[in-house]
């Protein structure tokens, strides 16, 4: 009964190794919004908040890809998902500055939270096609520069992105 059991704890440790990592693509994020942003910078970002995830420890693979179409990037890479992002204004904004002098960003109370009238959305699609596995939008919040808002929303991204990875079915 004990050699039963090691042995099967010894297949289960050899299939745990042999298991291929994950592979995610990373598309460079589009702005179409009225946001100053650095896409590459902010990609960057979203990859090391990936990479230095421990749930991602040795079972994802992170591919940066330029813009342009991502499917076929993705097909030359063997990439499993592709994760797209673009910066937005968020519905129904018409944008104005309050201050023209100053040139604050637009912002609107929101509740507790004031966020800015942009979004991040987001895309996690099957690289081979079959459909998008997660999408969604996660709202800027106010305070600071563009740039820090646009980072906050990054890092709310990077753990969506290792739990749709780590549970993605081959």
């Amino acid at each position: 009964m004990k050699s039963l059991i090691a042995f099967a704890c010894f297949i289960a440790a050899a299939a745990a190794q042999t298991a291929a990592p994950v592979k995610v693509c990373i598309q460079t994020p589009s702005n179409v919004s009225h946001l100053a942003v650095a896409p590459e910078a902010l990609r960057s970002r979203l990859i090391d908040e990936i990479v230095h995830d421990k749930k991602a420890k040795g079972t994802l693979d992170v591919v940066p890809i330029p813009g342009g179409d991502p499917a076929d990037t993705a097909h030359d890479e063997n990439c499993r998902l592709i994760v797209t992002t673009r910066f937005e204004q968020s519905f129904g904004y018409v944008a104005h500055n309050e201050d023209p002098a100053s040139h604050t960003p637009p912002i609107t109370a929101g509740g507790t939270l004031a966020t800015r009238r942009a979004t991040l959305a987001y895309s996690i699609a099957r690289a081979d096609g079959t459909g998008h596995v997660d999408e969604g939008g996660i709202p800027l919040r106010a305070g600071g520069d563009d740039s820090g808002a646009a980072a906050r929303a990054i890092d709310d991204l990077a753990p969506r992105v290792v739990h749709t990875a780590v549970k993605s079915k081959p």
